[in-house]
């Protein structure tokens, strides 16, 4: 996904300009995303088109948030193992294994919150 993509979708919204069609069929995205090549901005007025285009890029956020907290996990798990006998090397490798254990567990809590406040929430508008 560019960043020409993310700007088009938010300074266009709702807007017939730029990369729409004639027919008001969308905002055709540069690269598809979830198999989606268009964004519908038929009946998706104000913050729709971004709702539509938040449900599209969420999960891949989230999963790339998960990878990087277990690579962080890893990385804390090696500062303990390369850490010998010095104290404070072992303490910043724990501290940054819970950091990112927390931060994994914030992650994948926000699914669960977001379903118990919108069950439609991953619902595609």
């Amino acid at each position: 996904m560019s960043v020409h993509a993310l700007t088009q979708i938010f300074f266009l919204l709702g807007s017939t300009a730029g990369r729409a069609s004639a027919q008001n069929q969308g905002i055709t995205l540069l690269e598809p995303v979830g198999g989606v090549r268009t964004i519908p901005t038929a009946g998706n007025a104000g913050l729709g088109v971004f709702g539509f285009y938040f449900n599209l890029v969420y999960p891949w956020v989230v999963g790339m948030a998960a990878a990087i907290a277990v690579l962080m996990a890893v990385v804390g798990g090696i500062e303990i193992i390369m850490a010998g006998s010095d104290p404070s090397k072992v303490g910043a490798g724990k501290n940054r294994l819970l950091i990112s254990l927390g931060g994994l567990i914030i992650i994948l809590a926000s699914a669960v919150i977001l379903n118990l406040l919108n069950p439609t929430f991953y619902r595609l508008l």
